[in-house]
């Protein structure tokens, strides 16, 4: 059973924990509602054509196996400079964004690597074999 963030179930509290915990049942149930077809048009009309979300999120990914979606590093530091500069949707937003970005729970990875009292709104992955993090830092 998935224990939620914040109360009940609902899009705010799945992306709250696919953010911060990297849940990819929350994760699933979004993709359900907002469909994949919505991200990659969403993606391309911000100029990310190398991010493609091709399939749903699963706990059986391996290297051998590591599932379809792809994108590229030029694409995440174009979207965090989006969102870092309000520039996805409006102000709001992409301050929202940043928020919950700021909820990632993950410290292994870019996090471990600042400064204490550096702020940091990332979000990170891992499979076996396989770790990423970008993010934001000021």
């Amino acid at each position: 059973p998935t224990t939620y963030l914040n109360g009940a179930p609902g899009p705010r509290n799945d992306a709250t924990q696919m953010i911060a915990v990297s849940d990819n049942e929350a994760a699933n149930r979004l993709t359900d509602q907002v469909s994949m077809v919505a991200v990659n048009d969403e993606m391309r009309s911000l100029g990310l054509g190398g991010t493609r979300f091709l399939n749903t999120f699963t706990d059986t990914r391996t290297p051998a196996h590591p599932g379809q979606n792809s994108t590229t590093p030029s694409n995440m530091a174009r979207l965090l400079e989006l969102i870092a500069t309000d520039q996805i949707v409006n102000s709001a937003t992409s301050a929202d964004i940043r928020g919950l970005l700021a909820r990632n729970s993950d410290r292994s990875k870019l996090a471990r690597l600042l400064p204490g009292d550096a702020k940091i709104a990332h979000k990170s992955g891992w499979y076996d074999g396989v770790a990423n993090d970008v993010g934001i830092v000021n």
